[in-house]
């Protein structure tokens, strides 16, 4: 056996050893959030929250609420023609609430009423929201002239 020959199998064995190692003190990935039970609360419009104010689900409704888009273009599906269920001015914030009905289970297309997400205009904050049905998109950030546009997302699934 050469030098050079012993030299790469040393190096295939040491390569192997490493990956062995960094495996066993990676961090595990976080585990699966399942959505809270949750009241279904029909929704036929985008719901507009106005810059620098919050809609807070559990403020409003007392409980967990699931939204679920009753119009056409809310039913959740991959169409392009979506409308959100809330539109986020500058400064606004959403949170704790479901979207879309999760009682119809998991999967693509299911057409449970999570209309287009959320849609952020500018700098917004979405808080403990859950999304049973991600219809198009979960959640968009659109650009607002004079602005730096940036979504916190914190808590949820």
């Amino acid at each position: 056996m050469t030098s050079t020959s012993l030299i790469r199998r040393f190096g295939r064995a040491f390569l192997g050893l490493a990956l062995v190692a960094a495996a066993g003190h990676a961090a595990a990935a976080p585990g699966v959030r399942s959505v809270p039970a949750c009241t279904k609360v029909n929704v036929s419009t985008t719901i507009d929250v106005p810059a620098g104010t919050t809609w807070d689900g559990l403020a409003k409704y007392g409980k967990w609420v699931c939204l679920v888009g009753t119009a056409s273009n809310m039913k959740g599906t991959q169409s392009e023609s979506q409308i959100p269920m809330f539109k986020l001015n500058n400064g606004a914030t959403v949170k704790n609430v479901v979207i879309g009905d999760g009682s119809l289970g998991s999967g693509t297309n299911l057409a449970a009423g999570g209309a287009d997400g959320v849609h952020c205009y500018g700098q917004c904050n979405i808080s403990n929201v859950y999304w049973a049905d991600v219809g198009e998109d979960g959640a968009t950030l659109r650009k607002v002239s004079g602005v730096t546009s940036k979504l916190t997302i914190s808590g949820g699934a």
